[in-house]
């Protein structure tokens, strides 16, 4: 049966370009990271109405989220128009206790505001075109915003069929279940002491888990708060909610991180999000008896801070409804816990994080990657779409990334490094963190070493394109970086760095998929390109003197026979001749 899409899919707007449509009253564009923008004068009101945003999945609920930092008092609402309709209100944040709290009867025809979420009632008309309003009394700037859609009907027929362990990338069913054995979902534990609310001193006790979580995961990413602060701070005065999720979203967004309340597809996309330091808010609904060690039986409603994820997939949580703070570091058991959180919420959680490194991948087949921020310039790499980027600053339409996943080497510090370059922001879009496939691999795999060079060949003829890394155009080491990663083992991105890491071998020990190396004609010290091994005394490579990918015979690349290769041998064009593994 054919894998189906995700239920779950979540939009973030951070960059000008996210913005093109939009009108506003009494603001400011800034610049990535210091926010999208902020008040000209604060006494009198400002307003962003971000234009339409067409959605193109269908959905029966949408959580929405907006970050924004205050200097001094002040307040804001947020709006929401689908389909050119009425605006419905999610209500209003304060900064000052007591003023800040959900819209009442916020209805247009079949769409409906229910507290802190979107939902579209019956079997009508399905929106496909978001707007979202905010309005501000005070001094502010909008950091973020944020929209998630759920069908909650695919998200809990993809449960039922997966159990949380869902891989999008796959074609089908049966290449699911295949690729789950070669996946691991371990996540390590986060250093965060865990702790009980039913001991805080409030009369909400037992009511400030979303709170407490929020507060845990802010001082984990650096800003001190507690949960009663926290408590006050987002309360909900319209409904005498202490877990209205817009409200806390926007707490934690004006105490200076972003957060927003999401909804992921699988376990994988959880482990991600926390092997890259980032807890996670699970909101659950526990039935009697359904979750093995829950202290208090069953629930309707309640958050568990996630914080660690073990090789076998249990959870590892700050629990704020254990007795006391000794017992709220608790494990609970996978499927159970998986049962209460994607089965009984559709995987409903807050991201609560200092900055949003993790979260950027490329819009299209790519994001090119560029020396200057100009299209003139020298191509360094491409990133593809299941790569993260990570956002340092924002120029108008062009960002400065960091390609996390492709490591150049630092020939001062003798080490490797991200690539550093520019991209056009239009070339970004905001996604959960995509789920790495993990392939175990033992010197001497033959199999995977024939996936490799199947892999390799699938580009032959390819156009030679300095910096590429796609059947479009590739380069010598992004076509043994794109045979190795889509086997799951990712090389550095340059020859040189390749070069660095792998294990030397005798030219007569070669064996297929292994690395071949030339070093750079005016620099004996710096490998200036890579070749893989095919066997019988044959090679495959990307070259700029072909202009392609091909595969040729050693001799007649190196010009000289293969049986007298060997590592450090001076060739007939001047260059020296390496290989190696890295198998």
């Amino acid at each position: 049966m054919q894998n189906p899409m995700p239920s779950n899919l979540s939009v973030l707007l951070f960059k000008e370009t996210d913005f093109r449509s939009a009108k506003t009253e009494n603001l400011v564009l800034l610049e990535y990271p210091e926010g999208i923008f902020r008040t000209s004068d604060p006494a009198i009101p400002a307003v962003l109405e971000t234009g339409c945003y067409n959605i193109n999945t269908p959905f029966n609920e949408m959580l929405i989220s907006a970050n924004l930092e205050f200097d001094g008092d002040g307040s804001f609402t947020l709006e929401a128009s689908l389909n050119d309709g009425k605006w419905l209100s999610f209500g209003k944040f304060s900064t000052k206790e007591g003023e800040g709290g959900s819209a009442k009867d916020q209805k247009d025809g079949n769409v409906v505001v229910d507290t802190d979420v979107i939902k579209i009632e019956g079997t009508g008309s399905i929106p496909n075109r978001l707007n979202i309003r905010i309005t501000i009394n005070g001094k502010a700037k909008i950091k973020l915003i944020s929209f998630t859609t759920t069908d909650t009907k695919a998200a809990d027929d993809l449960y039922a069929r997966y159990g949380g362990y869902y891989i999008p990338s796959c074609d089908s069913e049966t290449e699911n279940s295949k690729m789950r054995s070669s996946m691991s979902v371990y996540a390590p534990t986060l250093p965060i002491r865990a702790i009980s609310q039913f001991i805080l001193p409030t009369e909400r006790a037992a009511r400030v888990c979303s709170p407490t979580c929020c507060s845990l995961a802010m001082r984990h990413a650096g800003i001190e708060t507690d949960p009663i602060t926290m408590e006050r701070f987002t309360h909900d005065n319209t409904a005498d909610l202490c877990g209205n999720w817009f409200m806390n979203m926007a707490g934690c967004g004006a105490k200076g991180v972003y957060a927003f309340a999401t909804r992921l597809n699988s376990i994988y996309e959880a482990a991600e999000i926390i092997k890259a330091g980032i807890p996670i808010a699970a909101s659950v609904k526990i039935p009697e008896g359904a979750l093995p060690g829950f202290p208090r039986g069953k629930t309707a409603g309640h958050f568990i801070l996630v914080k660690g994820i073990t090789e076998n997939g249990d959870f590892v949580v700050c629990e704020s409804a254990a007795p006391s703070d000794e017992q709220a570091e608790m494990t609970y058991p996978g499927k159970e816990f998986l049962d209460v959180w994607f089965g009984q919420k559709q995987g409903l959680c807050y991201i609560i994080t200092k900055d949003l490194s993790g979260f950027f991948h490329p819009s299209g087949k790519t994001s090119d990657i560029y020396i200057r921020p100009d299209k003139d310039s020298q191509l360094e790499t491409q990133v593809l779409p299941e790569e993260t980027i990570s956002v340092i600053r924002t120029e108008g339409k062009w960002a400065y990334i960091r390609a996390d996943e492709q490591q150049d080497n630092d020939i001062q510090a003798k080490k490797l490094v991200p690539y550093m370059g520019w991209t056009d922001t239009g070339s970004l879009r905001f996604s959960l963190p995509v789920p790495k496939i993990n392939v175990k691999n033992t010197p001497g795999m033959e199999d995977l070493r024939n996936e490799i060079l199947k892999n390799a060949r699938k580009h032959l003829g390819c156009k030679y394109i300095l910096g590429g890394r796609t059947s479009d155009g590739i380069d010598c080491s992004g076509l043994a970086g794109m045979a190795y990663q889509l086997c799951g083992i990712r090389l550095p991105r340059n020859a040189h760095g390749q070069w660095i890491i792998a294990k030397p071998v005798n030219p007569a020990e070669l064996k297929p998929a292994d690395l071949m190396f030339l070093t750079d004609s005016k620099n004996e010290q710096k490998i200036g390109h890579v070749m893989l091994y095919l066997g019988n005394g044959r090679l495959i490579e990307a070259t700029i003197n072909a202009g392609m990918v091909r595969e040729i015979s050693c001799e007649e690349k190196f010009g000289v026979p293969f049986d007298r290769l060997e590592n450090g041998i001076m060739l007939p064009k001047g260059n020296k001749f390496y290989c190696g593994t890295v198998l």
